[in-house]
């Protein structure tokens, strides 16, 4: 799969999920506001269609907190996990941190 098609999937499933568009370096939790249920399916859909290896998803967004509820703490306290480095992830086939 090439990185525009990954990109495109992902930027599907944030559009379904967020109901808009997000920049590739904006992250899914903070900046979008994928949270909750809305981030578990978009990772859940995203894995699937990615085929995307296992990774602690709780690392970057609370998948208790309900969807449109921001709580300053709970944002504070999160890794950014944002489109490129899901792009970054797809294209390595293993789960990494992106090489800045």
């Amino acid at each position: 799969m090439t990185r525009p098609e990954v990109e495109a999937i992902l930027q599907a499933l944030v559009q379904k999920y967020g109901g808009r568009a997000a920049r590739g370096d904006e992250a899914i939790y903070q900046d979008v506001g994928l949270n909750g249920y809305d981030f578990y399916k978009f990772m859940e859909d995203a894995t699937k269609m990615l085929a995307l290896p296992d990774f602690d998803w709780g690392e970057f967004a609370d998948l208790d907190e309900p969807p449109g509820s921001f709580l300053l703490g709970r944002l504070l306290s999160r890794r950014r996990l944002t489109i490129d480095h899901l792009v970054y992830v797809t294209l390595c086939g293993r789960w990494s941190d992106p090489v800045e």
